[in-house]
């Protein structure tokens, strides 16, 4: 069996390490972000982008997932205690997973907060559904499109846009399911320590630290630098992750407003959002970037952001959430359904 490090996306209880819109995470990657979109096939290549009617644009509902990262040598088991606190954050809604218990708060268009009464240690927020796994590694997914999860026992999960995958709780191996246009589904082979799901692709850590990316590769989003890393996190169109040096790489399409410039600093989580996206220090203060001119889509997402310190973050389509290291929950950005009312 594979334990789990503590990872800086969802956990709370090391401080700051690892993560996806999983923050065993977030971007989970948890690792961290779906929306089920149109059945047209699109072949994305660097040059190409996907078509008008499979891209997100301002003010859609297809943007950003989470990644957080579950890393560990072997799987959760009956003695392995879950993380004391998960964030992840989906397009118009958030989840947190406190004392084993998944709390939702947001947009509920279709039923993607109507989380299940019954212990978890993982849960990922996708475009218009979530997904969380439970203490016996059985995963169990919510809203639309219905992701039917796979039988595998899993000790992380991630969401995107009209797809999911899991970390397998015996080897570490990726599982995708859902959606497949531009093989999002189609993950590499070898063990992974988290995965983060954005638009049209996904990346994972491997064992080693390193990153692997499938799915769309429009303008490089699949095409990960190389390196040591600790946190992942997927946008629609771009990917953002914390070396374990604590410097922050993102790459995909800049768009009009440098999400692909971090800031310089050591940070141990990253949280990409649509138009936004953030990072935590080590010391655990919030730095977000992204747009902040006061455009019809600018909701305060970096001018709001709140000091710290905490110790999880994660960011949606238009909004952000962070938790202190007492469990109090902080969001910012977009409020149009409720995102920053948590429970």
């Amino acid at each position: 069996m594979r334990t789990p490090l503590p990872a800086l996306l969802l956990l709370i209880a090391a401080g700051c390490e690892l993560v996806p819109d999983y923050k065993y995470t977030s971007d989970t990657s948890t690792t961290d972000t779906t929306d089920t979109t149109d059945t047209t096939d699109t072949t994305d290549t660097t040059d190409t982008a996907p078509p008008v009617d499979t891209q997100p644009t301002p003010g859609d509902d297809t943007a950003d997932t989470e990644a957080t990262d579950t890393s560990g040598d072997t799987a959760p088991d009956d003695t392995a205690p879950p993380p004391a606190l998960q964030l992840t954050a989906g397009i118009r809604h958030s989840c947190a997973l406190q004392d084993e218990r998944i709390t939702c708060w947001g947009g509920d268009d279709a039923g993607q907060i109507d989380a299940p009464d019954s212990p978890h240690l993982a849960v990922a927020a996708g475009w218009d559904n979530t997904c969380g796994v439970d203490l016996s590694g059985v995963t169990r997914c919510w809203g639309s499109p219905d992701l039917t999860p796979p039988a595998d026992a899993m000790a992380a999960v991630a969401v995107g846009n009209g797809f999911a995958c899991g970390v397998q709780a015996d080897d570490g191996a990726l599982t995708c399911w859902g959606e497949n246009l531009d093989s999002r589904t189609a993950a590499p082979s070898g063990a992974f320590r988290a995965a983060a799901l954005g638009g049209f692709h996904g990346c994972a850590i491997r064992d080693d630290g390193s990153i692997a990316c499938w799915g769309s590769d429009w303008k490089g989003i699949s095409n990960p630098p190389g390196g040591t890393f600790q946190s992942v996190s997927a946008g629609t169109y771009y990917t953002c992750a914390a070396l374990t040096s604590g410097a922050v790489e993102c790459w995909g399409s800049p768009g009009d407003h440098a999400l692909t410039s971090p800031p310089n600093g050591a940070y141990a989580q990253v949280a990409a959002g649509a138009l936004h996206a953030c990072a935590l220090s080590t010391v655990g203060t919030p730095v977000c970037w992204g747009i902040d001119d006061g455009s019809e889509y600018d909701y305060g997402q970096v001018t709001g952001t709140p000091t710290g310190p905490f110790v999880t973050i994660a960011s949606g389509l238009y909004h952000t959430c962070a938790a202190r290291e007492d469990g109090e929950i902080l969001c910012w950005g977009n409020d149009d359904e409720g995102q920053l009312t948590p429970p």
